[in-house]
């Protein structure tokens, strides 16, 4: 059946033969009411029409997502999921007088999640589970944690959920629907879709806040973020830009000129999700933060940026809190031929990685970065040291705690001396 979608979905890609993935997005607009797919290398427009929806034009559709050979819709103001095949059969419907106000789903180790709020059947504020053949399996309540959920997203074994309104604006919740605690309940407001960024933090469409925002997968607090107007649904391309959504319709954030530019225009613009596996080239591995305790009293943010000559292709944060974090830089598969990988931040000197990109993924092993550079000057020197004496006793957690224990002391003197006159390599 796999077989079979692929095939068709190719058969409407526009010309584009061999097609093996595509990202969907449901176009909402009344005049519209369709599929539309885009590339998830680099977000550019592959068919603006693969098939239109069979349901009202007012139904509003929000989420469309593989399930199996199939491709499911879920209808906000329909209050209902609909099947479909790849060529745009109506096969049937999901969770009619059960959804009221459904907006995102999520397939889950076999289970549809659907975030609904509308209480004319009695759901309320819930997660609505049904397997893939479409029974229900019963809903988790948000009330009072999560009220009005609007996406629901799996990580790390636990599922984040987003609301249109407090309590939380992002709360965590366990795999058997009990509470595990806020993510995220600070300034901005009204999250949307909710996706994996390629480093691991986690992308938010803030619709009232206007933006996209980069956040600390483990702690929920903000990185970064760029400006979204009404954002709506986000997603991390190949190359590592991000496609996102709102009522201009579909647009792509270049992460190097900090520009965005519209793909797609329609006021129906909404989530987005992939469909096959999409070509992908990345660079994974680990880095080793030398000299430090085993776990981090504070988080420890280290850059990345993979440059070609003078042009960067990639860039971005690593979160640590351990001497050991893992990371997977994603690349355009097109991309090919010399490049360095830099690493950058806190106390530890600047390290360069040559390598040589090939159109397919690495894997690096272990690239250590030596520390006791706190002023940042690319040397471990007598300047340092001076930091770390006059800051002797600290609680707070800066550069110069630099093997993170939450106190500046000997420990941090020994470590500036034992790594006296290294330079950034």
């Amino acid at each position: 059946m796999k077989t079979l979608i692929l095939t068709s979905l190719a058969v409407g890609l526009t010309g584009v033969a061999g097609a093996q993935s595509v990202v969907l997005m449901p176009d909402s607009a009344a005049a519209n009411n369709r599929i539309v797919t885009f590339s998830p290398v680099d977000g550019s427009l592959i068919n603006s029409n693969l098939f239109g929806l069979a349901s009202a034009t007012n139904a509003t559709p929000v989420s469309a997502i593989a399930v199996g050979s199939e491709i499911w819709v879920s209808e906000q103001v329909g209050d209902k999921i609909s099947r479909y095949d790849g060529t745009g059969t109506l096969l049937g419907t999901v969770g009619v007088g059960i959804l009221d106000n459904c907006r995102g789903i999520t397939l889950i180790n076999g289970v549809v999640y659907a975030a609904n709020d509308g209480n004319t059947f009695g759901a309320g504020d819930t997660l609505v589970r049904f397997d893939t053949s479409g029974n229900h399996l019963g809903n988790y309540s948000t009330a009072g944690l999560n009220t009005s959920p609007f996406y629901v997203l799996e990580h790390n074994g636990t599922l984040l959920t987003s609301s249109a309104s407090p309590n939380d604006d992002i709360h965590r919740f366990n795999m058997d629907g009990t509470s595990a605690g806020t993510y995220y309940n600070d300034t901005n407001s009204f999250g949307e879709q909710l996706a994996i960024a390629a480093n691991g933090d986690i992308l938010v469409s803030w619709f009232t806040s206007g933006k996209v925002a980069r956040h600390d997968p483990i702690t929920g607090a903000e990185i970064s973020s760029f400006p979204a107007a009404g954002a709506r649904g986000v997603y991390q391309l190949s190359n590592g830009n991000i496609l996102w959504s709102n009522s201009t319709g579909a647009n792509v954030y270049d992460v190097n000129s900090g520009t965005s530019t519209n793909v797609y225009p329609t006021t129906g613009g909404r989530f987005f999700s992939l469909m096959g596996s999409a070509a992908t080239q990345s660079l994974s591995g680990n880095i080793f933060l030398s000299d430090t305790v085993s776990t981090f009293a504070a988080t420890r943010s280290i850059s990345y940026e993979v440059k070609q000559g003078t042009t960067t292709v990639a860039s971005g944060t690593i979160s640590a809190n351990s001497p050991l974090t893992a990371f997977n830089i994603a690349l355009s598969p097109s991309l090919s031929g010399a490049a360095d990988l830099t690493f950058e931040g806190s106390s530890f000197l600047v390290r360069t990685v040559s390598l040589t990109l090939t159109g397919s993924s690495q894997t690096l092993g272990n690239t250590t970065m030596y520390n006791g550079d706190p002023d940042d000057s690319g040397e471990v020197d007598a300047a340092d040291l001076d930091l770390v004496i006059a800051d002797f006793g600290s609680g707070a957690v800066s550069a110069t705690d630099v093997d993170v224990s939450s106190e500046v002391d000997a420990a941090d003197i020994d470590i500036v001396i034992a790594n006296f006159g290294g330079v950034d390599n």
